[in-house]
């Protein structure tokens, strides 16, 4: 935020976040805790999971594509996603192929 001179969740700085790492942003998945992160990272385009840690994610935001009550409860939901969901040109699944940026040095696929 402080290098883009944006306040979250404005787009714009997920969209700087993609551009730094080099990943479009449709490719680019966000796991957080807030649900503000959620609606900037779905208005900028991005895949987002929720992680609920007892809070219900608010309805007038834009909804994440996943949500686990704790972190560790990701992996097996995105591997029960990834089963139940196809994945067709016109649309996109969280657990589609993603990639992760690492500090914004460099990014590194997480499936092939």
């Amino acid at each position: 935020a402080e290098e883009v001179g944006l306040a979250k969740p404005r787009p714009e700085l997920y969209h700087h976040a993609a551009q730094r790492a080099g990943i479009a942003p449709r490719r680019l998945a966000l796991v957080t805790a807030h649900p503000w992160d959620v609606h900037g990272a779905k208005a900028a385009g991005l895949m987002a999971a929720y992680i609920r840690r007892g809070q219900p994610f608010p309805p007038p935001l834009l909804s994440p594509d996943i949500e686990v009550e704790e972190l560790g409860d990701l992996a097996a939901a995105l591997a029960v996603t990834e089963r139940d969901v196809e994945v067709d040109a016109h649309q996109h699944a969280f657990a589609g192929e993603v990639e992760v940026a690492n500090g914004f040095l460099g990014h590194e696929k997480v499936r092939e």
